[in-house]
This record gives C-alpha cells, sequence and structure tokens, in this order.
C-alpha cells in the first residue's frame, strides 16, 4: 500500500520504468553538449525519492528488494555519468568522454577525449538511425553497468575463462549453468533467512557489541568467534544474494534471446585474488559500480586540479568512490527497513580505504627492508595467506556496523522475514510465518 495518492505511479516498477527509459531517450536522442541533459538531471533524484514513499515490496522478499531498490537508487548517477560526465550518444555509439581508470586508458575512440575533457562528437549518426535503433541504444547503454563486451567495459569485469578471456560458452551450456548457479544461490539465501524461525538458532547480538578496539578487554573468546561466524556468513548470504540477482536476469534475457551469451559474464571475479583489501574489492567483487562511482571521483579529481599522476590522486580516486558507494548503500538500507540514522553502510565503506591505505604501507615497508623490486605478478603462498588474514581480520572489525543492524531487525520482526518472495526452506524447516 503506497502512502502517497498516486499508488501506481509510485510502484517501484513504475519508478524503475520512468528512471530508465528517461535515462535512454537522452542517450539515444540527444546530442551530449544538449542543454536538455543537464535541465533534466533532477528528475532521476525527484523520481528515486518516490521509492522511499511506498510499501509496495513488502512482501517481495529482501533478495527482490534489495535488486530493485539498488537500481532504482543507483539510477541518477548512472544518469549522471552516461548522459553528463562519459557524454554517451547515438551518433557518438559510445561516450565522448574517457576518465582516468577506464579501460581504454588515455586512448580516444569514437572521437572520444581523455581526462575529461571532452572534445565534442561531429560524427553522423549511424544510417540505421531510426526510433527504434535509437531507443535500443539508450536502454541497452542504460542496463548496461558494467559496459560488458565494449571497449568500455568496467576494468578487471571477469570472464568465462580466466585463461582465454575470448571463450564464450554455447548458449544451451551457458543457461544451465547459470540455471544451477541461480537455484544454488537463491537456495542459500532462503535458507539463511529461514534459520531465523527456528528457535535459538540465531546468535544473540546487539549494537553494542559493534565497537571492537575500545572494548578489546570486555570481548571473550566466544564473542570473537561469533563475530567472526556472522561476518563469513554475511559475506557468503551477499556474495549469493548477488549471483541469485543476476543469474535470474541472465536466465531471462538470454533465455528470451533479448541479450547474447556474451553480454552476460559473470558477476563475481576470482576470490583467489581477493587477498588484499584493494584486489578484494577491485578484481574478486562485482564491477557493476565500478564507473558510476569512479567517474564522479575523477570529474571531482580533475576540477580540484590534482595532478594526473602520483599517490594523491590515486588515494583520492580510491576514497571517493569508496565514500560515494557508502552513500548509495545507505539509501539501499532505508527500503529494506533500516532507517537512516541506524545504518553503519556509510561508515564500512568509508574504512575501507583506510584498510587499503594500511596495507600497502605494511608492502611497501617490507618491500623496502626485503629489497624486493616491484609488485610480483603471483606473491608466494604465504603472502597471499597472510593476506587473506589481514582481508578477514579487518572485515570482522568493520563489517559488522553495517551488517548487525540488518540481523537485529531480522531478529525483532514478529513475522519472519523472508528472503524471497516464496520460501522453500520454511516448508523443508516446517516453519510457519
Amino acid at each position: 500500500m503506497s502512502t502517497t495518492p498516486w499508488p501506481l505511479a509510485t510502484h517501484p516498477v513504475a519508478i524503475l520504468t520512468f528512471l530508465v527509459c528517461h535515462c535512454a531517450v537522452m542517450l539515444g536522442f540527444t546530442f551530449p553538449d544538449s542543454l536538455l541533459r543537464p535541465a533534466l538531471l533532477p528528475l532521476q533524484p525527484l523520481v528515486a525519492s518516490l521509492l522511499f514513499k511506498t510499501e509496495a515490496m513488502g512482501d517481495w522478499g529482501t533478495a527482490t528488494r534489495t535488486l530493485i531498490s539498488s537500481v532504482i537508487i543507483f539510477m541518477p548517477l548512472q544518469y549522471l555519468d552516461l548522459v553528463l560526465l562519459s557524454g554517451w550518444s547515438f551518433a557518438a555509439q559510445g561516450p565522448t568522454t574517457l576518465w582516468n581508470g577506464d579501460r581504454m586508458g588515455t586512448t580516444a575512440a569514437h572521437g572520444a577525449s581523455t581526462n575529461g575533457h571532452r572534445a565534442g562528437p561531429k560524427h553522423p549518426a549511424p544510417s540505421h538511425s531510426s526510433v527504434w535503433s535509437r531507443f535500443r541504444f539508450g536502454l541497452v547503454t542504460t542496463l548496461s553497468f558494467g559496459h560488458l563486451d565494449t571497449p568500455y567495459e568496467a576494468r578487471n569485469s571477469p570472464h568465462f575463462s580466466a585463461k582465454d578471456e575470448s571463450y564464450v560458452p554455447s548458449r544451451s551450456a551457458y543457461l544451465l549453468r547459470t540455471f544451477v548457479i541461480f537455484l544454488a544461490s537463491a537456495l542459500l539465501v532462503d535458507f539463511s533467512f529461514a534459520v531465523h524461525g527456528i528457535e535459538g538458532a540465531a546468535i544473540p547480538i546487539s549494537m553494542a557489541q559493534v565497537p571492537l578496539f575500545s572494548r578489546l578487554r570486555e570481548v571473550t573468546a566466544q564473542e570473537a568467534i561469533e563475530r567472526a561466524v556472522i561476518v563469513a556468513l554475511a559475506w557468503l548470504n551477499c556474495y549469493c544474494l548477488v549471483q541469485a540477482c543476476y543469474s535470474f536476469l541472465g536466465v531471462v534475457l538470454v533465455g528470451l534471446g533479448i541479450y547474447d551469451v556474451k553480454d552476460f559474464r559473470p558477476a563475481m571475479g576470482d576470490v583467489c585474488r581477493g587477498y588484499t583489501i584493494r584486489k578484494f574489492w577491485g578484481e574478486s567483487w562485482h564491477q557493476f559500480l565500478r564507473p558510476i562511482v569512479l567517474h564522479p571521483a575523477s570529474f571531482i579529481a580533475e576540477h580540484l586540479h590534482l595532478p594526473g599522476r602520483g599517490n594523491i590522486r590515486r588515494y583520492a580516486e580510491a576514497v571517493l568512490p569508496f565514500l560515494i558507494s557508502g552513500l548509495l548503500h545507505r539509501l539501499v538500507d532505508i527500503p529494506l527497513g533500516v532507517p537512516w540514522a541506524e545504518s553503519g553502510a556509510f561508515r564500512f565503506f568509508a574504512m575501507q580505504p583506510v584498510g587499503i591505505l594500511i596495507e600497502e604501507a605494511v608492502q611497501e615497508v617490507w618491500r623496502r627492508l626485503s629489497n624486493e623490486d616491484g609488485k610480483p605478478r603471483h606473491p608466494a603462498v604465504w603472502k597471499r595467506l597472510v593476506g587473506f588474514a589481514w582481508w578477514g581480520l579487518w572485515m570482522v572489525w568493520s563489517l559488522p556496523v553495517w551488517m548487525y543492524p540488518h540481523i537485529i531487525r531480522q531478529g525483532e520482526s514478529p513475522v519472519l522475514i523472508r528472503g524471497l518472495p516464496w520460501s522453500v526452506a520454511e516448508k523443508i524447516l516446517g516453519l510457519e510465518r
């Protein structure tokens, strides 16, 4: 039930449809220097904010709400990046501005300029410039958060094969594998929520347990183990939630022939590469948000006249994306039932660049003491094990501020909260809502 007099207009599906179509029309039917592009930017956050006035997703399950809420909240930044900062257009068939961190580096294509300075497209539109072809270009570009299988895809986007990046499985093999991933991930998400209905299964926690170092003498071995288990399960749940949502879209869109297999490469990278905080976020975790958080950061750094090379620019473009991501995830928490004041998402993401700074300082000291030159492509096994231990300790310290409010809300709910609209786990475990 909506809290506004226009329940249909504020339905999440209607909101999402408007935001996507608005961005698609701007990309397909306007030029990068059109005044309509910046003039209509406010429509994105204004319409997206209607999400906070609707209760239509109450029974959709946490995974479904997370997927739809995330895309709605990310869309204003997607518009900012595609329509304004990168200047994608049908005439250029791509961006007219490339930023630091873009896969093509400083090599301009389609008339694109680099370092944030737009050259302005002068290319004529392709001959097949029908209304449908323009809208389709805008729609595909809008929905391609990582721009996979294009010259502009997000850096470190995973491939079907790490050894052969050109490998693409057959359609039938892809659909079978992706359906299995969806089924396994969805079941794990389903059970992770259903077990809260079993008496005594939930680990009792409170927000008073979030601080760690300030109460180190009070922390018992049992609490430390429970904290580590909760963090590990929270990451597993997040991983499966992303996999379930992405795999479901892959099965539907590739199965219907709307997208090709090559357009739906794996969401997650190799977990074995995530032995540092930087590598975890930059290689192992999904890269869907990289362009929409990195390009605004590059824009800010460029207009602060930070040097193009060196540590100042490097760390500015590491800190700002995490801050932007933290703000986005804090907004996503609201439709999930965690109020703005209680969400720890921003604090969690704001601490990640601090961890990166610490680990890189330690690595630099080690290189100087051991007289190692450069960064080895494949560090020794013991170094990777130390790295994984470091990453685990950092997450055990930093993640509870974001995850504990969600877990506490789940435990306090008078009704068993589901991960998906329908629950198989509840029937297997004999639970009733």
